[in-house]
């Protein structure tokens, strides 16, 4: 088969031109877009690259602030002008609305964050009784809500380019940079991004953190995390209920006027606006289908403005509990700064209380930011309203629910696994803890969790703060891992109080796992920076960084022996340190469609890679399983063929000793390596019901064989194992390799395996971490 990426590339080999779908020359080089890749290439020398960097931040900053204050204070125009509720809610109700079953994020720029935004500024505009003239004439409406919309994007735009120059500009001559890209992405992630969550997700920790504390809640509060909840999804369905037929409606009139549009653009006359006919054709369809829905919308207001009794009648909950939820989580117009609000910033009031209040009702403009803003506001709430000594208790539950949710849900994924938390231990240098212990056959997985919370200066990119938070939420929990690994290596789990475990924490794969319970998605997907900035060490492995919401997706796609392989494929792409990617869920997404393998892109390769989203299909599984007349999207899983998958399962099935490193030998490959040991397990059983028995190896890359040794005429198992190993051993010597696994088939549940491990050469551990591309022999 000869060596090869997922592909089928020879490695070191160039991108064939015909995969390339786009470039572009940029200011400072070359762009080029392969599939869900970026790589750069700069062509400029240092002197052009200054000069650039001047100009950006200089001449042309100041060209795109300009541009950036037109924007402002024609929006400030509008909201002043009309009902700026009206505005607001016409805008949520056309725009960032998603339909399960189309929604794609990687084509997706209509962000929450931009209704956010919108309702933010209109804060300081808020009339309870509405003179403006938003609902006078519904086109005009549309007209004035469209371009609403339009310069909160402008607003975005430009503060992201004039953020992005003027950290180039901050940043050069410096030595080491990695904090400026933290805070630089940081910055520009915290204005748009949305979304840490699943609201499955971040509704199960919520409960998990808040429900021993109900009474408390309660009494404190007027509310609990359960009824929270009930008010969020009551207000969702509520306003669904109303808007429904009128987006049927407004469907049905939208072919029409696109082809009006289409003559306008022609023929110079019509009624569209001139900024909608000179937008380009994508941009135009998406603004006139906003236009459309939003002159369907006329009441939006009204659509949009709920009251505590209604959400009662739709649920077994008092007024006066939803109430106290919607009053706790409104924000007071007095919140506003216009000094840090006027452009687009992380963190900003509305994030933390998502809902605006007026004498005739609540309004939530985008009703997917109280599933964030839930658990962080509430232990605002209850910390404020409480004596320390309850606050300590609620910190002690919160920190104990983040360990146990994570061990269960590592131990839930691994067939036959043992699990432990909260184990103490003590050498004769220092004393600590291992929060969390899973293990099974040749895995154990070590846990720390940290449920501190992420500042909201740090959300905003303040590097102070964002020093403060790595240290506390990854800095101290490597630390740990670090320390039990030092006391295992040179005094031994006995001598440390760890006998109980000496087992497991000496298995063939270990690996270091630091849960978080608040998102920390900016420091983890690039880890091993932290090395470079000296918050890890740097002559140890980079331990798996991710939220408890993170890792409830990722236990949830990957079972069995998946989960050890992905794990290794994570840390291998920090050890490499060239791909990066914006959050664990695309890491995840590309594991199961591509095999989280970049090798092909090593030599003669960019230097640093920027994988896009890929999360489409795990959004489409997440949010189409559970609604009322929609077909399910497909559950994400690896295409393994069905031979090896039965094989897989088998193993998982039976468990003999060292069944998750056989497994992790088998898939261990590209798919055409799939194909192969698909193709030979599918011919072996036809060979073996004639011949009595059959073979085939997989040589990857010089370091290590792999075996499926068949032979369903044996009656007694050691007779197999013993065959097995002397195979293994004649085998491994013929091709002069460190390591052999060799997998024995005598039918049913008569499975062994036989490890043959060159510790010396870093072992098996070393070999998965080398490469993923094998050679059939």
């Amino acid at each position: 088969m000869g060596n090869r990426d997922k592909r089928g590339r020879k490695r070191g080999n160039p991108i064939p031109p015909e995969e390339v779908i786009e470039f572009a020359e940029l200011p400072y080089g070359l762009m080029v877009r392969q599939g869900r890749f970026i790589e750069t290439h700069g062509t400029r020398s240092q002197s052009e690259m200054d000069e650039l960097v001047d100009y950006l931040s200089g001449p042309y900053a100041e060209h795109l602030n300009k541009k950036r204050e037109k924007a402002s204070a024609r929006l400030d125009e509008i909201l002043t002008e009309t009902d700026p509720l009206e505005l607001i809610c016409r805008a949520s109700l056309t725009y960032a609305q998603v339909d399960p079953v189309t929604f794609r994020e990687s084509e997706n720029d209509q962000l929450p964050s931009h209704i956010e935004f919108l309702a933010l500024r209109a804060l300081p505009h808020v009339k309870d009784d509405p003179q403006g003239n938003t609902g006078s004439d519904p086109l005009e409406a549309a007209i004035l809500t469209g371009e609403a919309i339009k310069l909160a994007r402008e607003l975005f735009d430009a503060t992201s380019e004039i953020t992005l120059f003027r950290a180039l500009k901050e940043s050069r001559g410096k030595e080491n940079v990695i904090e400026d890209e933290y805070v630089l992405r940081t910055r520009i992630d915290s204005m748009s991004v949305r979304g840490v969550g699943y609201p499955e997700h971040l509704t199960k920790i919520l409960l998990g953190c808040f429900n021993e504390f109900d009474s408390e809640c309660r009494r404190f509060l007027g509310f609990t995390a359960s009824e929270a909840v009930t008010v969020v999804h009551a207000i969702h369905n509520i306003v669904e209920e109303r808007v429904y037929p009128l987006r049927r409606e407004a469907a049905d009139s939208f072919g029409p006027l696109s082809i009006l549009l289409k003559k306008q653009r022609r023929k110079g006359r019509g009624p569209f606006p001139t900024w909608l006919v000179k937008a380009s054709p994508t941009e135009g369809k998406n603004l006139l289908s906003m236009l459309v829905f939003a002159r369907a919308l006329t009441e939006s207001r009204a659509l949009c403005t709920i009251v505590p009794s209604e959400v009662a009648s739709h649920t077994a909950l008092s007024g006066e509990s939803v109430k106290s939820v919607l009053d706790s989580f409104s924000c007071d117009p007095v919140e506003y700064n216009d000094e840090h609000h006027k452009y687009p910033v992380g963190a900003h009031p509305l994030t933390e209380r998502p809902v605006l209040k007026t004498t005739q009702g609540y309004i939530l403009p985008v009703s997917t930011a109280m599933f964030e803003a839930l658990r962080p506001r509430m232990e605002d709430l209850l910390r404020n309203a409480v004596g320390a000594k309850l606050w300590e208790r609620y910190l002690a539950a919160r920190g104990k629910y983040l360990v146990r949710e994570a061990v269960d849900l590592i131990a839930n994924t691994l067939p036959g696994a043992a699990k432990d938390c909260e184990i103490p231990w003590k050498s004769t240098v220092t004393q600590s803890d291992l929060d969390g212990l899973v293990f099974s056959d040749d895995v154990a997985f070590r846990i720390q969790g940290k449920a501190g919370r992420l500042h909201a200066a740090a959300r905003r990119g303040a590097p102070g703060r964002m020093r403060k938070n790595i240290e506390e939420l990854i800095e101290s929990a490597a630390s740990q891992h670090k320390a039990l690994a030092d006391a295992l290596r040179d005094e031994g789990a006995a001598a440390i109080g760890l006998s109980k475990y000496s087992d497991a924490l000496s298995k063939r794969f270990q690996f270091e796992v630091i849960v978080t319970l608040d998102d920390v998605t900016v420091w983890a997907t690039d880890t091993h920076q932290l090395v470079q900035h000296g918050n890890l060490a740097e002559d140890r492995p980079v331990p798996w960084v991710l939220s408890l919401a993170d890792l409830m997706v990722v236990t949830d796609l990957l079972h069995g022996s998946l989960l050890p392989h992905y794990v290794i494929r994570r840390q291998r792409l920090e050890k490499q340190a060239f791909v990066s990617a914006h959050d664990e869920l695309d890491w995840v997404g590309h594991y199961l469609k591509e095999g989280l393998f970049f090798d092909g892109f090593l030599v003669d390769g960019p230097a640093r890679m920027r994988l896009l989203s890929y999360t489409d299909f795990i959004d489409a599984w997440y949010l189409t399983r559970e609604l009322e007349g929609v077909t399910p999207a497909e559950k994400p899983a690896p295409r393994i063929p069905e031979g090896l998958r039965g094989l897989l399962d088998r193993l998982e099935k039976v468990r003999p000793a060292h069944w998750i490193t056989a497994s992790l030998a088998l898939i261990d490959g590209d798919e055409a390596a799939w194909d192969e040991w698909n193709t030979f397990l599918v011919r072996a059983q036809q060979r073996v019901q004639t011949v009595g028995w059959s073979n085939a190896t997989q040589i990857y890359n010089g370091r290590l064989g792999v075996t499926v040794y068949l032979n369903y005429g044996i009656v007694q198992l050691r007779k197999l194992i013993r065959e097995i190993e002397n195979y293994s051993r004649r085998k491994k010597d013929e091709m002069g390799l460190p390591n052999w696994v060799a997998i024995g088939d005598a039918g049913g549940d008569r499975l062994s395996v036989h490890v043959i491990e060159d510790s010396d050469g870093g072992g098996l551990e070393h070999a998965f971490m080398k490469s993923a591309a094998p050679a059939t022999e």
